[in-house]
């Protein structure tokens, strides 16, 4: 009779399989963010095709939506790589919830003020 014996998995292969199930679960997210990701990338083209008549603004627009896009794409792969490799150990999954939250609410809060910036920067003076 053979008796198979199963080898421990390698830490490389754990790697593997998290980054596996992180995209897995990105994805579902991802098709919830759909319309808010052709929207930004629409903001994309639509200030490279500015570019020429205001360039200042066209940057912002672009730093702006791609982080927003950024922001959106990564998110949820970050967020499930760190509360799975934080899952052993429980009571710190608080902290790391907290933290990535800060993280993205901060990026959010950049990429939004950049937009606002974007649509009050040289705007000509009217005179009275």
């Amino acid at each position: 009779m053979l008796v198979r014996r199963h080898r421990k998995a390698q830490p490389m292969e754990m790697m593997d399989t998290t980054v596996v199930s992180a995209i897995k679960s990105a994805m579902s997210q991802w098709a919830f963010s759909s319309p808010m990701v052709v929207v930004w990338m629409a903001g994309i083209l639509f200030a490279f095709g500015r570019w020429r008549r205001s360039p200042k603004v066209s940057l912002l627009v672009i730093v702006s939506c791609g982080l927003s896009l950024l922001v959106t794409l990564v998110m949820p792969i970050v967020t499930h790589l760190a509360f799975t490799l934080v899952r052993p150990n429980v009571a710190s999954m608080p902290a790391v919830s907290m933290c990535v939250s800060l993280v993205w609410a901060c990026l959010a809060a950049v990429s939004s003020g950049l937009l606002i910036y974007a649509a009050l920067v040289d705007r000509p003076e009217r005179g009275r």
